[in-house]
Formats: C-alpha cells, sequence, structure tokens
C-alpha cells in the first residue's frame, strides 16, 4: 500500500472518530458544562471534582438561585444540598480538600455571582488541622476557565473525556455507582458496601491515617482569614463524624488527643458557635451500616446532620453545639469520656 493510501485511510479515521467522540462527550457530558440528562448520563463519575464542579459553577449553574456555598472534603461531597432546610446550597465540595484551599474557590463562586454568598457552610475534618498537605497555589483552571465553543471543545475532543463519558455510560445502565458518583444535579449516589467489610476497612484505615499528622501553625490563621473575606457571609461550621475505630486510635494516642483538643479549642475561637459531630455518638457506633469506610458517611446517614443544622432534628444522639459560652465545660465534660471510652461507649 503507497503512501497516499494510507494518507487517505488515516484522513478518512480522523474524520470519521474525531466527531464521533466530540458528539459522544457532548452527549454524556462528563464535565458538567450542560444541563440535559438521560438514561446514559444519570450517574457520573468524580473524577475530580474541582475542576468538574468549577465548571458545573460557570456554565450550568444558576446562582441566582443560590445563597449558600457548602465546602468541604470528600466526607462532604456526600450531603445532598437539597436538604438543608430553606437554604439554597451548592455543594462545592471535593475530595482531599484542606481548609488553606477553600480560600481561593469562594472567591472563583463570589466573583461567578458578583457578590457574597448569604452563608457558607463549613464542613470541617480533623484530618483537615494537619501541615502535611497544606495547599496554598491556586488552581491553574479558576484562571483559565473561559465561556466559549473553542474552550469545552479542547476538553471534549480529549480521550480522558472519553473515557469518562464511557464509564458513566457503564455505570448508568448498570445503575451502579462505582463506590461513589454524581447525578446530573451534584447529589452524590452511593453503593452500599458489606458490613463486615467496612468493619474491616475501618479498622484498617483507622490505623495508618494520621501516622503522619502534624499540627497546622496556621489552622487558625487560615479560618479567620475565610471569616474576613467575606464579612456578610454567615458561617455555618460542623465537624465530620468518625467511626468507633478512629475514635479509639485519636483518643488512645498521646499527641493525636492533644491535636484534636486544640482542634476544638480552633474553631470555636474563631467562629463563635460550631456543631460537633466528631466524638462518640450513634453514627460512630452504627459506623459499619452509616458509613462505607469508617470516616465516609452515607448521604442517609448525613441527612441527620444536615437536618440539625436546618433545625429540623434535635443534635442529642448525634453530636454537641459548642460555644464561646459552653467550651470550658464541654472540654472538661469530653476529657472525662475520652479517658473512659470504649468501644461500647455511647454519647447520652
Amino acid at each position: 500500500m503507497n503512501g497516499k493510501k494510507w494518507v487517505k485511510i488515516w484522513f478518512f479515521i480522523v474524520i470519521t472518530i474525531i466527531p464521533f467522540i466530540v458528539v459522544l462527550n457532548f452527549f454524556i457530558d462528563p464535565l458538567w458544562f450542560f444541563t440535559h440528562s438521560h438514561r446514559l448520563n444519570t450517574l457520573q463519575v468524580d473524577f475530580d471534582e474541582r475542576l468538574q464542579k468549577s465548571i458545573k459553577l460557570k456554565y450550568s449553574q444558576d446562582l441566582n438561585n443560590i445563597d449558600t456555598l457548602l465546602m468541604g472534603s470528600s466526607r462532604t461531597t456526600y450531603y445532598d444540598q437539597n436538604k438543608f432546610g430553606n437554604l439554597r446550597v451548592f455543594n462545592f465540595a471535593f475530595s482531599s480538600a484542606y481548609p488553606a484551599e477553600y480560600k481561593d474557590y469562594i472567591n472563583y463562586a463570589k466573583s461567578l455571582k458578583k457578590g457574597e454568598f448569604s452563608n457558607v457552610i463549613l464542613g470541617l475534618d480533623f484530618y483537615g488541622c494537619g501541615k502535611n498537605k497544606e495547599k496554598n497555589e491556586k488552581p491553574d483552571y479558576l484562571l483559565d476557565l473561559k465561556r466559549d465553543w473553542s474552550y469545552i471543545l479542547s476538553h471534549y475532543t480529549s480521550l480522558d473525556a472519553t473515557r469518562y463519558s464511557l464509564t458513566n455510560i457503564f455505570r448508568s445502565i448498570a445503575n451502579r455507582a462505582g463506590g461513589r458518583s454524581y447525578d446530573r444535579n451534584n447529589v452524590v449516589i452511593a453503593d452500599r458496601q458489606n458490613v463486615k467489610k467496612v468493619e474491616k476497612r475501618a479498622f484498617s484505615r483507622s490505623r495508618t491515617y494520621w501516622k503522619n499528622l502534624e499540627y497546622n501553625e496556621n489552622y487558625s490563621k487560615i479560618l479567620k482569614e475565610l471569616k474576613i473575606q467575606n464579612p456578610r457571609s454567615n458561617f455555618i461550621v460542623y465537624t465530620t463524624p468518625l467511626s468507633q475505630p478512629f475514635l479509639k486510635v485519636l483518643y488512645g494516642d498521646k499527641k493525636l488527643k492533644e491535636y484534636y483538643f486544640r482542634w476544638i479549642k480552633d474553631m470555636v475561637t474563631v467562629f463563635g458557635k460550631i456543631y460537633f459531630f466528631t466524638l462518640p455518638s450513634k453514627l460512630s457506633e452504627n459506623y459499619a451500616i452509616y458509613s462505607k469506610d469508617g470516616d465516609h458517611y452515607y448521604p442517609d446517614a448525613t441527612q441527620n446532620i444536615s437536618n440539625i443544622i436546618a433545625g429540623r432534628q434535635n443534635i442529642k444522639g448525634f453530636g454537641v453545639v459548642i460555644t464561646s459560652d459552653n467550651i470550658d465545660q464541654f472540654l472538661v465534660n469530653l476529657e472525662d469520656q475520652v479517658k473512659n471510652y470504649d468501644l461500647n461507649h455511647t454519647l447520652k
């Protein structure tokens, strides 16, 4: 076969495959540029929530109907943004998030809304007080996102996008979330895990999760800067629950326990009030049912916390409201709990 025939064949392949790839990616929309929904894209893989949610905010989210941002890590992605009472929430949480990152993402959302949000809900994790993975650089795509077709085409001619589209098709047809997926409205769908596997995974993860944790001396400063840069926003702060295996390790390690108490003090000092769920509770006790691995809790479990924040459910049995007025007594009581903690302990 001579060179000209090879060129013709490759040209035919290119003009055939590339349009197919573009049409497929536009149809499935794995990067959330559009709002269309159908049988083949009902479950969306979360390959880069930072990018996906930033794109959704810019291209396919009506910010006029949003008055509240929800920020947090992967644990907070499981919270249904539609379940916070009268608050109109956009869940801007993403995997492996640290508080040092929130400033840039909140500012980005404010630039699109052209003003501050009435509320910012912060889901804070104990690991977030660590300094080992603090992130300070602004993501490139918060600067580069452009509202034009060339930008969209640059993503939807890629093989990576095609791979995610095919994954979304498979998950949607099979109706399996692959552990965790999103629907087209930014709500997480999670597959339930076998209880025995959850217990085993929680035990294993709890033994290594905080192995190298060192307290971030700038933690309090980072939280204060969030308040200073958003003076018109009401901050609603809660902490994410942990299972018995995680709490057992946390309470049994002198250094971690010291960090734990410091973490509580820093949060209350900055915000004045927090909803505190990182303690023995119904959620920690029944973690094998309520969570997938001991620290990521299913949407039906996080619904309890959303209801509490919205004032629709009593916090008793799930957590405690800590304020500047009651923190000293709370810490005294918590110290007694920690000393006497065992696997059968439940918050009364």
